[in-house]
């Protein structure tokens, strides 16, 4: 029981230094500059979800992006919507057809102008919306669990070395 508590440790750690990234680079990312930019290209992308049964799988769609921008004489390019989504920029279509459409009265079509945000410290950092998002916690709710997890083995294997000892001790 102890070396998993060290593994769910370690992974408490991992989640929360992740986390703690995210959160502090996506709460600076509200003081990024813009840029104008402009959209590549635009697709509706299936993945296989099972999200709440493991036994029942299906495909969802969602929504990406490519888009250029310039800084300075140079030519990005980045695919992040935001830190948290990466670059799903909407998510939860049922059928390609729904999500097609709703890309279609979108502001994300192909050669459409978009406002880039990005890192002054690494200009090829970029995203469209800036922001920490309830996405952007998940590594911390997964360093809680972790930790949660942690807690417990740890403990359990405490109770369990006391009540070996006090038999030891009755015998």
């Amino acid at each position: 029981m102890k070396k998993i508590g060290w593994g769910f440790g370690a992974l408490t750690v991992l989640f929360f230094v992740v986390g703690a990234w995210l959160l502090f680079t996506a709460a600076q990312s509200m003081t990024w500059p813009s840029v104008d930019g402009k959209v590549v290209e635009s697709k509706v992308v299936g993945r296989i979800n099972q999200a709440g049964d493991t036994l029942r799988r299906y495909i969802d769609y969602v929504v990406e992006v490519k888009y250029s921008y310039f800084y300075q004489g140079e030519l990005y390019f980045s695919e992040r919507y935001s830190l948290g989504t990466g670059t799903t920029v909407k998510d939860g279509f049922d059928d390609k057809y729904s999500a097609r459409v709703w890309l279609l009265k979108s502001p994300f079509t192909a050669d459409q102008p978009v406002t880039v945000y990005f890192d002054p410290d690494n200009p090829q950092s970029s995203v469209l919306k800036t922001g920490i998002l309830w996405s952007t916690w998940v590594p911390m709710i997964m360093a809680l669990c972790c930790g949660v997890l942690t807690w417990m083995c740890f403990w359990l294997n405490r109770k369990v070395l006391t009540q070996n000892k006090e038999q030891a001790q009755n015998q």
